[in-house]
């Protein structure tokens, strides 16, 4: 989707496999760009791409799922500028900035920032010189935060992020800055939060695991970090991937929701069909996330005895003693 004119609003939409950008706006003049509420996946070139010289007080890009574009340069999820929040940001790939790489006029808050991953050794998940407050960032590259100030500039404000550990050495590790490079500027990280941030999006559910039983499935997960997690949805389909549009179950079409448990079982399916599923969590004012790994198995019709085959096994059974 490429975009040219003023006051652009792009809201509610599914942009997905695309061979361009995702969603790319070239903006020159101090007019709206407002993209917030899209699920914007598996995008080449970027989830999205702001550019242009003006409008960057008035970009706001905002509670979007960017999940899984990539680019061969710079900004995998978000090359932008203007106001970056509580968006999931969420397996995007890039050769800097895999999430996000925003300029000085950026301010980066309340986001989820898991799982991007670099297409180079050097890549980091966010490269900003703007301010980057209460985000969640934890399970991107070595190197979650690159600060693009240089030496002599004021501090980066990073303060009340949550990365995923207390361990302050950690922390330190996951940040490039005049520490690691004279040539940079200072980020200011401390205080740091030592649980998630819940003004940011629920995380996805991890460790899904799936067991095969006659018309049905075994599932189990792990529990979200949150304190206000409310509970998780099962999704399925006979297809793999976004949507999980599936139906047929005992307990109802794809999108159960099975309140604050971590496992479950799903009846009534069809035998030696082959059934994708994933999970999702939902927080106390209902947001839900985006969708834990997939998960691919078949239930299976257990064997039926009859009298005389139990006869047989237990007569195998007591020459083999």
């Amino acid at each position: 989707m490429e975009c040219y004119s003023s006051d652009i609003t792009i809201t509610n939409n599914l942009i997905e496999n695309n061979s361009r950008a995702g969603v790319e706006a070239m903006l020159y003049s101090s007019t709206l760009l407002s993209i917030t509420d899209n699920v914007i996946l598996n995008n080449l070139n970027r989830g999205v791409h702001r550019s242009g010289g003006g409008g960057s007080d008035n970009t706001i890009i905002a509670r979007n799922m960017i999940c899984y574009n990539r680019v061969s340069g710079l900004g995998g999820g978000i090359n932008g500028v203007g106001t970056i929040a509580n968006n999931s940001i969420i397996g995007n790939s890039a050769e800097g900035g895999a999430a996000i790489y925003a300029s000085e006029t950026a301010d980066i808050i309340n986001n989820l920032i898991i799982d991007n991953y670099p297409l180079s050794a050097s890549d980091t998940a966010v490269c900003t010189a703007g301010r980057v407050n209460g985000n969640n960032v934890y399970n991107n590259t070595i190197i979650e935060l690159y600060n693009m100030r240089g030496e002599g500039s004021p501090n980066l404000d990073a303060t009340n992020n949550y990365w995923g550990t207390t361990d302050e050495v950690v922390i330190q590790a996951k940040i490039y800055d005049w520490f690691d490079d004279s040539s940079k500027g200072i980020v200011d990280y401390s205080p740091y939060l030592f649980t998630p941030d819940t003004t940011a999006p629920i995380s996805p559910p991890t460790g899904l695991t799936a067991t095969a039983g006659d018309s049905g499935i075994n599932l189990s997960w792990s529990a979200n970090p949150e304190t206000d997690l409310a509970g998780y949805k099962v999704y399925y389909d006979t297809y793999p991937g976004y949507p999980y549009d599936g139906a047929g179950a005992n307990e109802g079409n794809s999108g159960i929701d099975v309140g604050d448990v971590t496992s479950y079982l799903l009846s009534g399916l069809t035998n030696d069909v082959k059934y994708y599923i994933a999970i999702t969590a939902y927080d106390t004012t209902d947001d839900e996330s985006w969708y834990s790994n997939e998960v691919d198995i078949k239930p299976t019709e257990l064997p039926v005895y009859k009298p005389q085959h139990i006869r047989e096994l237990l007569h195998n059974s007591s020459r083999n003693r």
